[in-house]
């Protein structure tokens, strides 16, 4: 997952500045920044829970919404798909990738 953001940064240097903890990382050492690792876990998780709780719309609403909060600071609605996008198809495979479509449009 870290790898993947940092190749996000790369690929999407402006988002990188929305970061506080690793603004100002240069890109050739984030993919072993312990910042970025941490927030990459962090990801990690939330992915895991959203998945292992598809069957439950509740939860999926109040943590997507969750995350939506947390990530407004700044970040358009589209910046925000294109990042989830780009780390969701680098990890997961394309069945998953139809559910956040749906996720998306629910």
């Amino acid at each position: 997952m870290f790898y993947s953001l940092s190749r996000f940064f790369t690929q999407h240097a402006a988002y990188q500045l929305l970061f506080n903890s690793f603004a100002q990382v240069p890109v050739e050492e984030l993919a072993t920044d312990k910042r970025l690792i941490v927030h990459a876990l962090a990801v990690t998780n939330v992915f895991s829970n959203v998945l292992d709780n598809l069957h439950d719309h509740e939860f999926l609403t109040e943590i997507l919404q969750k995350i939506g909060r947390k990530h407004h600071r700044g970040l358009s609605k589209e910046a925000f798909e294109v990042k989830v996008e780009m780390e969701f198809k680098a990890h997961h495979s394309q069945q998953l990738s139809e559910t956040i479509k749906v996720i998306k449009n629910s």
